[in-house]
């Protein structure tokens, strides 16, 4: 028969037919220009399916076949070589079982660990001591709390007041300001697509900026100090690396949308970790937190969310809150000025000025407010998914990833 006969009777492509030819493990007769398949080709094939279905390698069927061809299988020395041949398959698919059995009950003890009934939230609200801080952003007096739900040493419910007339509202452990972000350029990032899909480019210096700030905060007299962190619907560092820190101090979490921050605090609350955070919700920065009171200011990428959204710099913008001696650390992407990828950043997001992506005006930024800043480039990434912001980026254009330390 042909060889396209003898495919499709063994459901096998014309192709692998005649691979099997060019090895010599078939032997079908020449006939004209092309081959004629017989019985004995036939036999063969089936033999070869069946040690392949063995887990033997071409090169091993090859050996195979040529003492099936030669001994008849009656020759014991012939004999012998091929029972080692299937000792040592059978040694090596006992040993891969094995380790398959073993992958198996793995697997199954993670899915009973992601399937677990949730434990009991270990509920957060707005710290006790962190009352003393928050203040009007009009008129920086103190707010007053009434109709406080306390449960030390939390509250989580309650109106903040102010003489001047301005208020908020304590719910379920958030300060909700009322002020809301409406504009169509953004939204809460309740998936937390935003870290998914990204190339390993991207996440080895991303780690490299996690690192540095897990190692310099540890090196820090944090105790009893403000530590502030805005803008988690693009990145919070906070989430991930709480259970490396000393969490000896007083967080404030900040993002513009009310979503976001109850998203994260039901989030934290499940780690079951007794820690203090004030959680604010609101689309500014002017924020009801006292002038003057923040130690350290975690910019982590919320440099170049904040510039899609703001005229101002994320740190002109939050500069009032830190202390004379406050400290930065922070992570940023950057991309050289006159890229097309900017171009299009300012065309998707036309309400920023984007300055919180350009290296060059950071550094001058920082040196206007009087900061010395250790800035360190930790890598480069060229293709991102067609996602988020990252559309906007041309794939071959370089985005620089940065940590750095500032201090006045």
């Amino acid at each position: 028969m042909k060889i396209s006969q003898l495919a499709e009777k063994y459901n096998l492509p014309k192709d692998t037919v005649q691979y099997y030819t060019k090895l010599g493990l078939l032997l079908p007769r020449q006939k004209g220009a092309g081959h004629d398949f017989t019985q004995r080709e036939e036999e063969d094939l089936l033999y070869i399916q069946q040690l392949k279905t063995m887990q033997f390698s071409l090169k091993e069927i090859q050996q195979i076949m040529q003492w099936r061809r030669t001994s008849n299988w009656n020759e014991p020395e012939t004999v012998c070589d091929y029972l080692r041949f299937l000792e040592n398959r059978e040694k090596q698919i006992s040993q891969e079982m094995e380790g398959l059995e073993q992958a198996l009950r793995l697997i199954q003890q993670e899915k009973n660990k992601m399937t677990a009934p949730v434990k009991v939230r270990a509920k957060l609200g707005v710290p006790v001591q962190a009352l003393g801080y928050l203040v009007c952003p009009q008129c920086h007096s103190p707010l007053q709390l009434t109709e406080g739900e306390f449960l030390y040493p939390y509250v989580f419910g309650g109106r903040l007041e102010c003489s001047c007339g301005w208020c908020a509202q304590i719910e379920d452990g958030v300060v909700d300001t009322g002020n809301r972000y409406t504009a169509p350029y953004d939204s809460p990032d309740l998936a937390r697509g935003l870290y998914k899909g990204l190339p390993n480019e991207f996440y080895h210096p991303f780690n490299a900026c996690c690192d540095r700030i897990v190692s310099t905060m540890n090196n820090m007299d944090l105790t009893g100090k403000l530590v502030l962190e805005t803008h988690l619907n693009g990145y919070s560092f906070l989430y991930n690396h709480f259970k490396y820190l000393k969490n000896d101090c007083l967080y404030v979490c900040c993002d513009k949308y009310t979503e976001t921050v109850r998203m994260y605090k039901e989030l934290l609350e499940l780690l079951g970790m007794n820690l203090n955070i004030l959680f604010i919700a609101d689309a500014g920065m002017d924020l009801p937190l006292m002038h003057g009171s923040v130690s350290l200011f975690l910019n982590f990428f919320a440099a170049g969310e904040h510039s899609l959204y703001a005229q101002n710099s994320l740190l002109t913008d939050v500069l009032d809150f830190l202390k004379p001696n406050a400290q930065v650390l922070g992570a940023q992407v950057t991309f050289p000025d006159g890229q097309r990828t900017v171009a299009k950043l300012h065309q998707k997001y036309p309400e920023g000025d984007l300055q919180g992506f350009s290296e060059a005006k950071l550094r001058e930024d920082y040196a206007k407010h009087g900061f010395r800043l250790d800035y360190k480039r930790e890598g480069t990434v060229l293709k991102t998914p067609d996602r988020y912001s990252f559309a906007c980026h041309v794939d071959g254009e370089p985005m620089q990833i940065a940590s750095y330390y500032a201090q006045r």
